[in-house]
């Protein structure tokens, strides 16, 4: 059976008070004999999910869902992979999701184990995502100090897309400063796909996009970001040195559709190390405009 869904406002499942845990989750939430179902699903705000595991769920392995379930914090969870952190166990639609209009949640924060590995999500068959963010009015979600697509080792561990935001979805998307960048890499798709969402402004900065944790080896997504069809309003990096994204290794580094509209980059590195002073290619295109469908 589904577990039950998390329905008290400000209530905080935390895996930390597990006797035995140390810097990783030890609580396992496992889906294989729970048909159609998801992990946890928030529906009520102001409710916090802690240093939990999920994996094998045929929706999503951690989700807040509805316009009462805003500012949940998704903080220390791992999602798509077994407890060994190095095998994929798939949760079919994605390991996390924030849905239909569930407002200013928090994929991660700056503090010591506030990051969630979201990998493993790539499932034959189906589009599992590592991070999904959709609905019209889902908006204000900060992704920020995750590593998604590679596993405990910083091995690439695919899923579909890294990021995955559509139909009038809203996110930033890493932040200045060490602690608040992404990894996001190894995905089989894309590190970051866009689609549908002309609505508000996405910010996408200082992550780390087809790389290694230590920025100086490949580990490539298909296309480090893809811009689809009938999105808009996406700045990609800013003047500032400390906001620039690292897009490298990957075949493509930015595609965008000729659709999208309003579309800024600036400031990033494409194509070179997270030191700047070594040439780490994305094989094919650093930047493409392509047709849009």
């Amino acid at each position: 059976l589904p577990l039950p869904l998390i329905e008290t406002p400000g209530a905080i499942v935390d895996g930390t008070t597990q006797p035995g845990y140390v810097d990783r989750p030890i609580v396992y939430l496992e889906g294989s004999a729970a048909p159609k179902a998801s992990g946890l699903v928030v529906t009520a705000a102001d409710v916090e999910l802690r240093a939990l595991a999920a994996g094998n769920f045929e929706r999503y392995g951690f989700a807040a869902i509805g316009e009462e379930a805003d500012r949940t914090r998704f903080l220390g969870l791992w999602s798509g992979v077994a407890p060994d952190g190095r095998s994929p166990a798939p949760n079919a639609l994605s390991g996390l999701a924030v849905l239909g209009g569930a407002d200013d949640a928090r994929i991660g924060d700056h503090c010591a184990g506030c990051g969630n590995l979201l990998a493993g999500n790539s499932h034959d068959g189906r589009t599992g995502h590592g991070v999904l963010v959709a609905g019209h009015g889902t908006i204000g979600q900060r992704i920020i100090n995750n590593r998604i697509g590679l596993d405990i080792d910083g091995a690439a561990l695919p899923n579909d897309d890294g990021i995955l935001i559509v139909d009038g979805g809203h996110a930033t998307i890493g932040a200045r400063g060490i602690a608040q960048r992404n990894v996001i890499s190894g995905n089989r798709v894309a590190g970051i796909e866009l689609r549908d969402t002309n609505f508000l402004q996405i910010q996408i900065e200082a992550n780390l996009i087809g790389l290694d944790l230590t920025g100086s080896r490949a580990v490539p997504n298909d296309v480090g970001i893809f811009i689809n069809d009938g999105a808009g309003n996406v700045a990609i990096g800013a003047p500032l040195a400390s906001a620039a994204n690292v897009i490298a290794g990957n075949r493509v580094g930015i595609a965008i559709e000729t659709s999208a509209r309003n579309i800024t980059i600036r400031g990033n590195r494409i194509g070179l190390d997270l030191s700047g002073r070594q040439a780490l290619p994305n094989t094919e295109d650093g930047i493409s405009i392509v047709a849009g469908g």
